[in-house]
């Protein structure tokens, strides 16, 4: 579950990258707004549980 997650918030932070300019240095923060993006659309749907993080990135 975990591991779909992840790869869910990955896809959506190199989109953001993308769509940013493929801009160096901004990783954490395109992370942190993917996971916050999927977070909500998740919670419109009713998925998952909100109570805990969808996935904490290793470095």
């Amino acid at each position: 579950m975990f591991e779909l997650q992840e790869e869910r918030i990955r896809v959506r932070a190199y989109e953001l990258w993308l769509q940013g300019g493929c801009q160096e240095g901004l990783h954490d923060q395109n992370w942190a707004r993917a996971e916050a993006q999927l977070h909500d659309e998740d919670r419109r749907r009713g998925d998952g549980d909100l109570s805990v993080p969808l996935v904490q990135r290793s470095s």
